[in-house]
């Protein structure tokens, strides 16, 4: 005869799939002496059931911080974590290369290559300004 554990029961080796332990971990309390009884199966078996349980607790954490993250970001959805910007318009040439019309400059970001020799030579930007009707003008301010 086997001798009993503290819980009355013997020894015995029992194959156990990890479904036997999904009642059974609220239950013990997993002390040492509960592990050194355990065969390497079942030790391998409740591995493998920690191992599920606790990806789906951090599954659902990282998705409940995620969610408080947008809420302090004032956005529904934490895609790239960036915060979102305003669309800027489309900006018409302001500038335009004589030497080549296709090349053209906005006045926005950095001077393009063509300007800057050019504006060593001693030309001034408002040399290279693209001359618009009246009515695109107004349309830009307004």
């Amino acid at each position: 005869m086997q001798p009993a554990n503290e819980h009355g029961l013997a020894n015995t080796y029992v194959p156990l799939k990890a479904s036997h332990f999904w009642g059974t971990i609220g239950v013990f309390n997993m002390r040492g002496k509960e592990l050194e009884w355990m065969s390497i199966d079942e030790l391998w078996n409740l591995n493998e059931v920690v191992t599920l349980k606790l990806a789906q607790k951090l599954q659902s954490e990282k998705a409940r911080l995620e969610q408080r993250l947008g809420q302090i970001q004032g956005t529904s959805s934490v895609s790239g974590l960036k915060p979102e910007h305003r669309p800027y318009p489309p900006v018409l040439p302001k500038y335009r290369n004589p030497k080549d019309p296709t090349e053209t400059w906005s006045g926005r970001g950095k001077q393009p290559r063509w300007l800057g020799p050019q504006l060593q030579a001693g030309r001034r930007l408002d040399d290279f300004l693209i001359d618009r009707p009246i009515q695109q003008k107004k349309r830009q301010t307004a």
